[in-house]
């Protein structure tokens, strides 16, 4: 079986336009992300090369002022997040989804982040999903070779999002309140407080 091949953006040319000195930034151009050097590096290579960053589509879904919460099992591919509780559905940008280009264009990276929500969820109503920044944390082994790109999906009724029976090992925690999540970060994955602190520096 072949390996998987996942996308990725320079480490070098992302540091350059200062996009890695902070730990959120705010963003309005998908395509301005893409234009940084970018490669399609297998999965095995890309975990342990610090030199590239794998881009992951980290979708938030929001219902009033309250965001969904699970928590990973023991049996999700990242297995070094075993036990957190997340407000993300991630996942990678593969090389069939750049539909045979030999670049990635910002249509191909929003129709993988829908790919990856329908794997993992069912959702039975309308959402309203639009990118809204990067987070980016090089403390831990995990987020030095990862780059999320922040979009947050919004529903008017909670009650139409389910994790989807046989996706990847998740378990629903319910609609928590900002307050709530911030009460409990320990038992939280970094990417989720980042991002949390990225809505609350944007108007959305």
């Amino acid at each position: 079986m072949d390996e998987e091949m996942v996308f990725c953006l320079s480490r070098r040319s992302l540091s350059s336009s200062g996009l890695l000195q902070k730990a959120h930034h705010a963003l309005n151009d998908l395509s301005a992300l893409l234009g940084h050097e970018q490669a399609f590096i297998p999965r095995s290579k890309a975990e342990l090369d610090e030199s590239w960053k794998q881009l992951i589509p980290y979708q938030l879904f929001r219902c009033g002022k309250r965001f969904l919460v699970f928590q990973r099992g023991g049996r999700v591919n990242e297995k070094r997040l075993v036990g957190r509780c997340s407000l993300g559905i991630g996942g990678h940008v593969n090389v069939q989804d750049a539909g045979g280009r030999t670049r990635l264009e910002p249509e191909s990276l929003l129709s993988a982040a829908s790919r990856e929500r329908n794997e993992e969820l069912e959702i039975s109503g309308s959402i309203e999903a639009k990118v809204v920044g990067i987070i980016n944390d090089d403390s831990d082994a995990v987020g030095r070779v990862h780059l999320g790109l922040v979009m947050l999906c919004t529903v008017d009724d909670s009650g139409i999002v389910r994790l989807r029976h046989g996706a990847e090992d998740l378990s629903f925690k319910g609609w928590w309140s900002k307050e709530e999540i911030y009460s409990q970060k320990g038992l939280f994955e970094p990417w989720s407080i980042l991002a949390l602190r990225l809505m609350e520096t944007i108007k959305s």
